[in-house]
């Protein structure tokens, strides 16, 4: 991905069978990052309450000038407006509590991804 005229690399990581066996040791994974993305499933609640989880872990693992944005996926999934407003505006609070971006995105259809990569990576 070109950002600014450079050449950017992006290494993704997901942490989630980390979460279920080795929840101590992900701080060493991030540490050195120069950017998190904090994913949630926007269907499911309990992704929802336990990114907050992972925005506290993270932050005690990261330097203060780590960016950091909070990501609402499988937004192709909503059967309504209402619902996605919904979801959206819980996620902006969440991420503004915490001083970050929000991004809404959808794996399978694509929708938000450049747009959320390029920003962070600028």
């Amino acid at each position: 991905m070109e950002i600014l005229n450079y050449i950017a690399l992006a290494v993704i990581r997901d942490f989630l069978l980390l979460e279920i066996r080795f929840r101590s040791i992900t701080k060493q994974y991030f540490r050195k990052a120069d950017g998190v993305l904090l994913l949630f499933d926007v269907t499911s609640e309990q992704s929802f309450l336990n990114v907050r989880n992972w925005i506290d872990s993270v932050r005690a693992g990261v330097d203060e000038t780590t960016v950091m944005a909070l990501v609402g996926n499988k937004v192709d999934l909503f059967g309504s407006d209402s619902a996605r407003n919904s979801v959206f505006r819980a996620g902006k609070k969440l991420a503004e509590e915490f001083g970050m971006p929000f991004y809404e995105t959808s794996a399978y259809t694509g929708y938000g991804i450049e747009h959320c990569m390029k920003t962070i990576a600028e």
